[in-house]
């Protein structure tokens, strides 16, 4: 049972790291519309990388927390 409480933990906690990269992203996403707008290519070409690097790290998180999901629903 105690394995159970500790695979759970990890997914919420990596529950929270999903949802606080999922903000930076949108925060950076709105930067990037103003850079745009303001005709800073290069500073919003800089940006977009910053999306792409978390998009990716985002991907890899959820597919820690799915596992962990699933491997709680399958201890239980």
């Amino acid at each position: 049972m105690s394995r159970i409480i500790e695979l759970d933990k990890q997914s919420r906690d990596l529950t929270l790291m999903c949802d606080d990269l999922r903000m930076k992203r949108n925060a950076i996403s709105k930067e990037i519309g103003g850079l745009m707008a303001k005709g800073l290519k290069e500073e919003a070409e800089n940006k977009k990388a910053e999306v792409q690097a978390i998009n990716e790290k985002l991907a890899a998180t959820e597919g820690r927390e799915a596992e962990l999901k699933e491997e709680i629903k399958t201890r239980m």
